[in-house]
């Protein structure tokens, strides 16, 4: 009986002691941070304001969860045209996000 309720005392001080490492963790990471989720918002809505109408309608239909063969049928271009604006849009989009960081 002694030897089960010690070994349940040292199982609960290191589970303890794992909390306790994993919120100061946490709390460590809290302060570096990335910005402000409203910041980021922010950002990227002035980014995707800057794409071309094309692309930024294109990545608009790929983000609410349409596919490119679908957006073509909607917009009436070709599944390779909108692709292409879709990869154009994404690569605009990381360009100008990318600098926003620097």
């Amino acid at each position: 009986m002694y030897k089960a309720a010690l070994r349940t005392l040292i199982t609960e001080r290191s589970r303890r002691r794992r909390d306790l490492a994993l919120v100061v963790k946490m709390a460590k990471l809290r302060t570096f941070a990335a910005p402000e989720p409203q910041t980021e918002v922010r950002e990227v809505l002035q980014a995707l304001r800057t794409l071309k109408p094309e692309q930024r309608l294109v990545m608009a239909l790929t983000v609410d969860g349409f596919r490119p063969t679908e957006i073509a049928a909607l917009t009436a271009r070709s599944p390779a045209t909108v692709r292409s604006n879709l990869r154009l849009a994404r690569e605009n989009l990381v360009r100008k996000l990318v600098k926003t960081v620097e």
